[in-house]
């Protein structure tokens, strides 16, 4: 039950249901904590973390993934702590902490490198070329995306959609408007192709800082505008504030 619930939880955020999403995460963890399944807790936090960031709730997000890597670390399942990672690399990423995002980035690639199984690699090569772009080292950048793209993964559609936008926010930090458009529009194909509006809306809001006309521009900034206000309208206040101010196209 805990694994199928969790599942809804990454298709509720895909989607860009976050509300449901975080409904499900924490009912997950409350009756996994009631029947001292442990497992069943971390599997919650895990994806309660990785709603929380995209919400804005960043020290909540890294609190949720810390515990879930105790937990882990209790029953013997450190490997199970490479989505953990991931999402502790997003949180100092969201905080524009790049020199902990590459921390994270190197302990995740010794620890875990022999354990994905949902085709993280790409991703954390992608981060870790997120970073060296936010510090205008774009040889380095395009070395990484380029082993990314060789990299072998499974090929979720969600994962891809994640690698799309990614490398667009890595060349889009460099300045190099062109490319980023390129994978943005990748990622709009494929977030399109699969419903996930979520992927849509980041997609779009690239496009909106990177178009090279102003048409573009205004299409792709009106786009992102209403989906971030669709996406919002069933949170909470204040989440549904966090949400709009990181996803504004101007």
């Amino acid at each position: 039950l805990a694994i199928a619930r969790i599942n809804l939880v990454e298709l509720y955020h895909c989607t860009g249901n976050l509300r449901k999403a975080l409904q499900l995460a924490d009912r997950t963890v409350a009756q996994a904590r009631e029947i001292h399944y442990l497992y069943g807790v971390a599997l919650g936090l895990q994806y309660r973390a990785l709603v929380l960031v995209d919400l804005g709730r960043l020290a909540e997000a890294q609190d949720n993934a810390a515990e879930a890597l105790n937990v882990l670390d209790d029953l013997g399942l450190q490997e199970d702590g490479l989505a953990l990672h991931v999402s502790l690399v997003r949180v100092a990423l969201a905080r524009r902490d790049y020199e902990d995002a590459s921390r994270l980035i190197e302990l995740t690639k010794r620890e875990f490198s022999e354990y994905d199984t949902e085709g993280y690699a790409p991703l954390i090569l992608g981060f870790e070329a997120r970073c060296a772009a936010e510090v205008q080292n774009a040889e380095l950048t395009h070395r990484l995306l380029d082993e990314a793209r060789e990299t072998a993964g499974r090929p979720w559609p969600h994962q891809r959609c994640r690698m799309d936008v990614i490398a667009a926010r890595a060349h889009a930090a460099l300045g190099e408007k062109a490319m980023a458009c390129e994978y943005a529009n990748s990622a709009l194909t494929r977030a399109d192709a699969a419903g996930f509006r979520f992927y849509s809306l980041k997609a779009h809001t690239i496009l909106a800082a990177c178009s090279p006309d102003e048409s573009g521009v205004a299409l792709h900034a009106r786009v992102a505008k209403a989906l971030a206000r669709s996406l919002a309208a069933n949170l909470g206040r204040e989440d549904s504030e966090t949400f709009l101010a990181a996803h504004k196209t101007t």
